[in-house]
């Protein structure tokens, strides 16, 4: 809600292409990934759900998050004294978020 107002996000349809993307590329992209700790554990996490997951459809391997935002805004951008309103994504609690 922002001033009220519910907001949606709207990059479903974006997304199909940036996943066609990835996986015509897959190979070359696991290759730059390959040192990097933040990719190695979401791939085995992912991996770990898929697995976990084959018979049920309840949500499984939770991880905990810590999440820290920081928004920038130009000196002169917002007069003195004015409210600015912004959009921070966060994931909600979804109990069907891995259901098949």
């Amino acid at each position: 809600m922002i001033d009220s107002e519910k907001k949606y996000f709207k990059r479903a349809v974006s997304n199909l292409m940036l996943i066609k993307k990835f996986h015509e590329q897959k190979e070359v992209r696991l290759r730059e990934i390959a040192n990097e700790p933040d990719m190695i554990f979401r791939l085995h996490h992912t991996e770990q759900v898929v697995k976990s997951s084959e018979n049920q459809g309840n949500p499984v391997v939770p991880v905990k998050m810590k999440m820290t935002y920081t928004i920038t805004v130009h000196s002169d951008a917002v007069p003195d004294g004015e409210k600015i309103s912004c959009w921070l994504p966060f994931p909600k609690n979804d109990p069907h978020r891995q259901k098949r």
